[in-house]
């Protein structure tokens, strides 16, 4: 096939002339491949433009020196294209843009100014000079760092420049940490800011801070807070998860012991990420997890588990630990019981999950616990009348239109996500003992009879009456029978 690669020009210029010195061609066994194959003295202009560039560039060590194909992983990517086409909106900021991947986007210039208010009010009370001094500091601090920084995106942005790149640190920076404080003080005393005038602004702020795209480094912040620190304030990080604590559901507890002193998280969403850590159950064996795997045994749907006597509950703790109890079956009381902490459902519900799932699919070295707890609900909720269930069951509290819509939301979330590895998926030992359950067909049958029989106080009260006067009923003739017999024998 290597003469295809060649133009006609190009074989023809193979000739006595392009073999080796001392060569003629003539009675030697030199097959047409290593003709093809052997150095020639034809000018480049033989050669493809494109195999030229490919070799030139090959040459570049730097060709090989993006963030993309860096020694330490990237930390900060774009949403990946799959899960975009599903719902493209929700990993972009609405307000306010923060970072490079959105930089200089139209749509979110309206914040540049305020971003700029909050950098000068932390200078309000200085000089010219000393004004000059500080920019100068946080000039030269994120000059510093921006090679790190930019090692950390999935990108290599090459159209923002060295001073652009560190203008945008050092203002985006100032701008959450600004705002981290003005959100500590408003908790005691009126804060004079258009943010906190409104109802809506810091709500959607605080959204667009916990999105994929939308992150800064970590390390940044820390920098630029020490640096833009007055006096004695609180670790940074209690002060980012005291302003995202709105975020968490009200069941859900802000780590009190601080697992970050030593290991910094890598910006405000795996801080955020990390906030969810659930009980893991001990693992399943890999056998068992292979025949998971193969038959793609995702739990059931809530009418599904009914049928087969696990019933659903309202739990308590953190969001992930989802917990399963299996008690002693017996027809009348015996039941094994699934209890789901509640979640609560709202506008920001779907882009959240999408964005920590999203973090997920991007990182390996994160868990997957996003990513288990969407398939567990694409499973249980199939219809409305599920949602209506777990409602009922005060697992679900929604404000969206109708079960229908979270219905729809739920199975949503896991389109195009990758779900290929069973043994990341923290909730697999419940799965498989709810599998082992569900093909059990005495259970079943123990499980119809007390749905069908037993559901309800009143049916229950009603068929022991039945059973009762049937029981009567044989006693009382197996008595007639007796005594019917019984004189037949005196004779």
């Amino acid at each position: 096939m290597e003469h295809n690669f060649m133009s006609p020009m190009g074989r023809k210029a193979i000739t006595e002339d392009s073999l080796p010195l001392g060569s003629t061609g003539l009675g030697e066994d030199i097959s047409h491949n290593q003709i093809l194959d052997a150095p020639t003295s034809t000018s480049t202009s033989t050669t493809p433009s494109w195999v030229v560039k490919l070799v030139n560039d090959s040459m570049k060590e730097e060709s090989f020196a993006t963030p993309r194909y860096c020694p330490t992983p990237c930390t900060m990517f774009r949403a990946p294209t799959n899960m975009r086409q599903v719902n493209e909106h929700a990993y972009d900021p609405v307000l306010v843009s923060i970072g490079p991947f959105h930089y200089k986007k139209a749509l979110l210039q309206g914040m540049e100014e305020h971003k700029l208010q909050f950098l000068f009010f932390l200078m309000r009370f200085q000089s010219k000079e000393e004004k000059e001094h500080r920019f100068q500091r946080l000039a030269e601090a994120m000059k510093r760092l921006e090679g790190r920084a930019r090692w950390c995106y999935s990108e290599v942005f090459d159209d923002i420049s060295t001073d652009d790149f560190v203008r945008m640190m050092v203002i985006d920076g100032c701008f959450i940490l600004e705002l981290f404080r003005y959100y500590q003080r408003s908790e005691k005393e009126k804060v004079d800011d258009p943010i906190f005038r409104t109802r809506w602004k810091l709500p959607v702020i605080r959204l667009d801070l916990v999105k994929l795209e939308n992150q800064l480094p970590f390390f940044v912040l820390q920098e630029l807070y020490m640096l833009t620190s007055l006096g004695h304030e609180p670790p940074l990080i209690h002060v980012a998860l005291n302003f995202l604590h709105p975020l968490l559901t009200p069941t859900q507890r802000i780590p009190i012991h601080d697992p970050f002193l030593e290991h910094a998280p890598d910006h405000l969403l795996a801080l955020f990420h990390s906030t969810f850590n659930p009980k893991e159950n001990p693992k399943i064996s890999s056998a068992h997890g292979s025949i998971m795997q193969e038959k793609k045994c995702l739990i059931p749907s809530v009418r599904e588990l009914q049928r087969v006597g696990i019933f659903l509950k309202s739990g308590e703790g953190d969001l992930l630990d989802i917990k399963y109890h299996s008690h002693h079956m017996t027809v009348l009381t015996g039941r094994a019981s699934l209890e789901i902490p509640p979640l609560f459902i709202d506008y920001k519900t779907g882009p959240i999950l999408r964005n920590l799932v999203a973090y997920e699919q991007c990182n390996k070295c994160v868990k997957p616990y996003f990513t288990s707890y969407i398939m567990f609900f694409d499973g249980l909720v199939n219809t409305p009348e599920d949602v209506q269930i777990l409602r009922n069951k005060r697992i679900f509290y929604h404000v969206l239109g109708s079960d229908h819509e979270v219905s729809v939301l739920l199975n949503d979330l896991t389109k195009n996500v990758a779900y290929d590895h069973w043994h990341d998926c923290y909730l697999s030992p419940l799965l498989h003992k709810i599998y082992l359950r569900s093909n059990m067909t005495y259970l079943k049958i123990q499980a119809t009879i007390r749905r069908e029989y037993f559901s309800s106080p009143v049916s229950c009260i009603s068929y022991m009456i039945t059973f009762l006067l049937l029981y009567l009923s044989v006693i009382q003739t197996m008595f007639t029978i007796i005594a019917y017999i019984r004189p037949h024998h005196e004779h």
